[in-house]
């Protein structure tokens, strides 16, 4: 059906291209490409991935299971929607969306394995640069991480993990040497991560937990992470971070390639900024890890 097609394919056979014969007719009538898109528009079918309707979104999901054993249509598929897909198509009543939520299937990580699972069992895990380590507990769907978590919900059905949900408890911490110099470094951009976030939010008790964070730069991480119930041990590799909201205490694993120093290191930069992400509860950090570099 036109409907199903897609003009601007870039999802592959998810939703494949109108085929338009050649012929030099086309040519000889001067026919162009403009006018061509605007019959085939007019046919049914969708310029833009945006204005696909959801019935067709939600079958073609459906669908990814039978044709995608691999998962890498969905998760390409899953990364088109979240980026270009205009979720103001989708109320939160939809019945083809509640149908999907209740029977239908995403592609997730859960105990080493990843294949399709049904969406009430999934959760997206934003919550921490652990990502897929948390899949050990946690069945999750294999989403990009610190994307907007409304869209999610609202394109997928999937919760988001949050941070409250984790327990954590650090069973072996060992300090950078470098790590009471990055304490002062984080202290002397303290002030211009508060202006920052000031011009976002007016927020009190984000500034609360700003002033009262504590960064820690570790050589190793371990940790117990328990949810519902469950319980596993996770070491932290370079880069990865950990924030625990009860104690305001965010660490860092750092690079064995590289000083433990913000102005020298923009990885860590990053690292560090989402660990304000965590804090803030916010999605976009970039800007946090250039006023930190």
């Amino acid at each position: 059906a036109p409907e199903n097609c897609l003009i601007d394919a870039t999802v592959g056979s998810v939703l494949p291209s109108p085929l338009v014969p050649e012929s030099p007719l086309f040519s000889d009538l001067e026919v162009a490409s403009d006018r061509l898109r605007e019959a085939l528009v007019r046919a049914g079918a969708n310029s833009h991935l945006r204005e696909v309707p959801s019935k067709v979104i939600y079958a073609s999901l459906r669908r990814l299971q039978a044709i995608d054993r691999s998962g890498d249509l969905a998760k390409e598929f899953y990364r088109q929607l979240l980026a270009n897909y205009d979720v103001n198509q989708i109320r939160a009543t939809d019945p083809n969306r509640l149908e999907f939520i209740s029977s239908g299937s995403l592609w997730g990580s859960f105990d080493g394995s990843s294949s399709y699972r049904p969406v009430r069992q999934l959760r997206y895990g934003s919550v921490e640069a652990m990502g897929q380590l948390l899949s050990r507990l946690i069945p999750l769907v294999d989403l990009p991480g610190r994307r907007d978590t409304g869209r999610i919900e609202r394109i997928f059905g999937v919760r988001q993990l949050k941070d409250t949900e984790l327990q954590r408890t650090i069973t072996a911490e060992l300090p950078s040497p470098f790590a009471e110099e990055l304490k002062r470094e984080f202290s002397a951009v303290r002030p211009f991560v508060r202006l920052l976030r000031r011009s976002q939010s007016e927020e009190q008790s984000d500034f609360r937990k700003l002033e009262s964070l504590e960064i820690r730069l570790c050589q190793s991480v371990e940790m117990d992470v328990k949810f519902a119930g469950k319980k596993t041990l996770i070491q932290l590799a370079p880069y990865q971070w950990t924030y625990d909201p009860h104690s305001g205490i965010g660490r860092v694993v750092e690079s064995t390639d590289r000083p433990g120093r913000l102005t020298e290191d923009p990885v860590l930069a990053n690292a560090i900024a989402s660990v304000l992400g965590s804090v803030f509860n916010i999605q976009d950090t970039g800007i946090y890890g250039q006023v930190m570099h």
